[in-house]
């Protein structure tokens, strides 16, 4: 990942920063993205970070010694890098 985003650039079209997977624990299990990206032209945001998220979701819920084996993912529709997407962990 990068060191951040200067001033002169636009967030939009950086692909990471620091907190590209940075995630708020807004109840049990849940969690709130805190940043969501965007590439320029594209009609939803980057679905790479939004799997990433939801497996760091899935990973603050569980000891450490416990890691993913798999994972699979449907995109169903494409998500506004206005709305912050929420993560419910189901156990």
């Amino acid at each position: 990942m990068s060191a951040g985003i200067g001033a002169e650039d636009d967030a939009n079209t950086q692909p990471f920063n620091e907190r590209t997977l940075e995630l708020e624990e807004i109840g049990p299990d849940t969690y709130l993205s805190v940043d969501l990206w965007q590439p320029k032209g594209n009609r939803g945001v980057f679905g790479g970070q939004v799997i990433g998220q939801a497996l760091s979701a899935a990973g603050k819920t569980v000891p450490s010694p416990f890691r993913c084996n798999s994972l699979h993912c449907y995109f169903l529709a494409a998500g506004k890098g206005t709305d912050m997407i929420a993560y419910e962990v189901r156990r």
